[in-house]
């Protein structure tokens, strides 16, 4: 158990960041031209 908790920690450290870069990441997805940027692919 203390594995799984330790991984969803993780992944909700994760979450958090994309959400406070989401912005940034659209930008960016718009300037790749169609290229879905990897925080995107993260979310659930």
């Amino acid at each position: 158990m203390a594995v799984k908790q330790q991984d969803k920690i993780e992944k909700n450290k994760g979450s958090k960041e994309c959400r406070e870069g989401l912005i940034i990441c659209l930008k960016s997805a718009y300037n790749i031209l169609g290229k879905i940027p990897q925080c995107l692919l993260l979310q659930p």
